[in-house]
């Protein structure tokens, strides 16, 4: 009989784990929520080039999410390869990890999703009509089965029964309402960098929102909610999409929020570079630029509790991500008698600057340069902000 106290040597020896339980570790990572998932899938279309995107879910994405877009589409070919884990057309080695410009590129976020989800993709590359399905629950069996479909040129993705065979992780998701809000916000935040895109999202059978895409031959500011009369062309388009995504409190006729544009000039941190890295970063005008809403408390009025649902987004290079030392950087320049301050930034960067390949979720990247960045960027702020309350006082 074996002493219960020894290990046993068998059951811990090193094995290689199934593909199923390694996309499954691999979802841990990528599809942590419905929202997740959403987000990967914009992205996805993003990347192909899409002008109009169209989400519809039910159930806070537990039932339902999908993800139809009028995309390139991905080859019938492509298609069994784009649900397999470290599949991508976006990344050839590893000296393409350093210029990255597209949204997605680690080949896990449909092999992750499909791994805990029935999935269905499908696809067509051109205006034939005729696109092919593949349809998938849990993993990828040894010989897919592509059906002809009739479907436009673009993508369709269907993911439903979330977490259907990972039951302890569907038991972490919140309410449907709760799980619908996150989604929201993702679709809303990434609309707003994307603004050339039409986005519409539904809820159980419901249309929530429609947001028109802006392009230059488009846009007509006076037909805008937002009076744009001094604003360069882009701070227009971006303050049209805000309008659509602000609570009531904050909307553009409030007296309590004022609506600062900013313009950052970096090209002086490319010029002390190498000259291969100026030749490399050409085509790129180093800058930061967006729209600062501070809230001012000069009323007496307790707006602290409101400023909850002020706009805090930073993009980088079109991707948006999350960064302490930014927001750090912009929260130490709220003194009184501002009460909080809201912001959309958009970082304009060399690809050579950034490493973007920190985190699956790809909301975390590596900015070289950043203090000196952040440091330009504190004293646009600031003066910007100076202007603004020396405006305010009697």
């Amino acid at each position: 009989m074996s002493d219960p106290t020894l290990p046993n040597t068998q059951t811990n020896r090193i094995k290689k784990l199934p593909p199923l339980l390694i996309n499954q570790l691999a979802a841990g990572e990528v599809v942590t929520r419905p929202a997740s998932v959403v987000k990967e899938l914009i992205e996805n279309a993003i990347d192909a080039t899409a002008t109009h995107i169209e989400v519809r879910i039910t159930q806070g994405g537990m039932g339902m999410i999908e993800v139809r877009d009028d995309g390139c589409g991905i080859e019938a070919d492509d298609m069994v390869m784009a649900v397999t884990r470290y599949a991508t057309s976006k990344v050839a080695d590893v000296a393409n990890l350093q210029g990255i410009c597209t949204l997605g590129f680690r080949g896990e976020a449909l092999a992750a999703t499909a791994a805990v989800s029935r999935l269905t993709l499908i696809s067509s590359t051109d205006d034939s009509g005729i696109g092919r399905q593949l349809e998938l629950a849990g993993i990828l069996t040894e010989n897919p089965t592509l059906t002809p479909v009739v479907h436009p040129k673009g993508t369709l993705v269907r993911v439903q029964d979330l977490y259907f065979n990972v039951p302890a992780r569907r038991g972490n998701l919140k309410s449907i309402a709760t799980e619908f809000a996150h989604i929201e916000a993702v679709v809303k935040q990434l609309a707003l960098v994307a603004s050339h895109v039409t986005f519409e999202l539904w809820h159980g059978g419901k249309r929530r929102f429609m947001m028109e895409g802006v392009t230059n031959q488009r846009y007509q500011p006076e037909h805008s909610q937002i009076n744009v009369t001094h604003s360069s062309y882009r701070h227009a388009k971006l303050l049209s999409r805000m309008a659509v995504l602000l609570p009531q409190p904050f909307m553009p006729d409030s007296s309590e929020v004022s609506w600062l544009e900013l313009s950052v000039d970096l090209t002086g941190l490319t010029e002390q570079n190498n000259q291969t890295e100026q030749i490399a970063s050409a085509s790129v005008t180093a800058e930061v630029w967006g729209i600062l809403m501070p809230l001012s408390d000069l009323s007496g009025q307790n707006n602290r509790q409101d400023s909850k649902n002020l706009l805090k987004l930073i993009y980088v290079n079109g991707r948006l991500v999350q960064d302490r030392r930014i927001a750090n950087c912009l929260r130490h320049c709220v003194n009184e008698p501002l009460s909080d301050m809201g912001y959309v930034l958009m970082f304009n960067l060399p690809s050579s600057w950034l490493n973007v390949n920190v985190h699956p979720s790809k909301q975390s990247i590596k900015i070289a340069n950043l203090m000196n960045i952040l440091a330009h960027v504190q004293l646009a702020v600031q003066a910007k902000l100076d202007t603004w309350q020396a405006q305010l006082k009697p």
